[in-house]
Formats: structure tokens, C-alpha cells, sequence
């Protein structure tokens, strides 16, 4: 939808905008008064299946029709998503996780179920083994997930730091899983163990910590090495 508003605006001289029918247009209130805008400076919707043409010109009869339909097709895409809301909150309260499974594990279609991801799995039990010493950084157990090969599903993308934070804070990993505020105890097979998490989380909160600062160096944190891209540390 943006797009296609960017382009009408870069391109006024397009007169002329077919579309299927109103709630294949727009779902809000917000997007009606956009395409609203454009229709006050000459542009014609044509919906195709209702047969009828929105332009400056038409009546205030043929607009209020119009916006009776847009207050339905709002209507509509609320209900779908309540709808949505209630089934994902049945689905969970049967313990199966209302989604795509994280890292580590796949999504079975044929059983409706979660599995464990044989490749995946281990190496993800490694990086909560690393996070768990508290010797590691985030951003270094982002290096080891790529020289592990373990990446993102789509386009097979290294994980960023942020990921790997996600990754390690999720408690789908330990056998249970959140939707809207509310913790439920999955299905699934667990990959680490409710006291490993533990462990990750208190070693993670350990590292956020701010460090005091006992001596104030000229030019502290400009430099960083020109090999690791690490920072440099002033020392007496």
C-alpha cells in the first residue's frame, strides 16, 4: 500500500487507479483518508466487482456509500483478527506453540507438531553452553553461530547480535513459551534445561552491568584494533 501511494504521488499523472473492490483497497481509517487526498486531486478509483467509480465529482449519495463500505471492511479485518487472537489462544492452551518454531527446531505440517531440528539443535545447545560461562560476548557468539553455519531461515543470513540476544532469552528452549504475557508449558521436546537458561540469563545480566570506571584515559574508547575491530584498552 505504500508503494503504491509513493508512486501515485511521484507520478501525478496517472488518472486512474482498478482495484478488485473496496476491502481489497483499504481496512482502515487511516488509508481511506490517504487515497481520499489523491481523489481530491483527480484521481478515479474504479472498483471492478462493485461497479462503481470514486472520483471528486461523484455525489455525496455515491461517497457515502462508499464510506459505509469502508467502515464494513473495517469491521471485517478487526473481526479476522479477534478471531485470529482466540484461535492462537486455543491452540496454546493445548500446548502446541501457535507458530513458526525458532532456531533449532521445524515445523512438522503433516502432525501439527514442533520438532527437534537434528542439524540445528546441537549447535544451538553450544552457543547456550558458551553464553553459560560468562566468558563470551554476544557479539562473539554471533561469530560463532556463522562458523557454525547456523543462520536465519530466510535467505539462509548470518544472525545478528540482537538475534542471538532473542535466541538466548526465549524460553521456548527450556519447554515452554510465551503469547501475550501469559507462559504456557509447551509440547515440544526441551533443547536445554530450565537451570542452564538460568545461568545464560544471569551471565547475560552480568555483562550488561556498567563497569566502573577507576582511571580516565585521553582518547578513551576512539581506538579500536584494525585486526578484531575490538576496542583498545588504556592501561598505566
Amino acid at each position: 500500500f505504500g508503494g503504491m501511494i509513493g508512486y501515485l504521488r511521484e507520478h501525478p499523472d496517472v488518472k486512474a487507479l482498478l482495484v478488485e473492490k473496496t476491502d481489497r483497497l483499504y481496512r482502515n481509517f487511516k488509508d481511506y483518508v490517504t487515497i481520499d487526498e489523491l481523489v481530491q486531486q483527480g484521481l478515479a478509483i474504479h472498483f471492478a466487482k462493485e461497479g462503481a467509480v470514486l472520483h471528486k465529482d461523484s455525489s455525496s449519495h455515491e461517497k457515502l456509500i462508499h464510506e459505509i463500505k469502508v467502515v464494513i471492511a473495517k469491521n471485517f479485518s478487526d473481526n479476522l483478527s479477534e478471531e485470529t487472537r482466540k484461535g492462537q489462544k486455543a491452540k496454546a492452551e493445548t500446548v502446541v506453540f501457535p507458530g513458526w518454531a525458532p532456531i533449532g527446531y521445524l515445523n512438522n505440517t503433516q502432525t501439527k507438531t514442533i520438532e527437534l531440528d537434528p542439524e540445528r539443535a546441537p549447535k544451538v545447545q553450544k552457543l547456550f553452553r558458551l553464553a553459560a560461562t560468562g566468558e563470551h560476548s554476544v557479539k562473539h557468539l554471533a561469530q560463532v553461530a556463522a562458523a557454525m553455519g547456523l543462520g536465519a531461515r530466510k535467505l539462509g543470513r548470518k544472525l545478528s547480535k540482537s538475534h542471538i540476544h532473542r535466541l538466548l532469552q526465549n524460553p521456548f528452549y527450556y519447554g515452554y513459551f510465551q503469547l501475550r504475557g501469559v507462559m504456557y508449558k509447551g509440547a515440544h521436546a526441551p533443547l536445554v534445561s530450565k537451570q542452564l537458561f538460568d545461568v545464560v540469563q544471569e551471565a547475560l545480566r552480568q555483562r550488561q552491568k556498567p563497569r566502573k570506571i577507576e582511571h580516565h584515559f585521553a582518547f578513551g574508547g576512539f581506538f579500536t584494533c584494525a585486526r578484531c575491530g575490538c576496542a583498545v584498552v588504556g592501561e598505566l
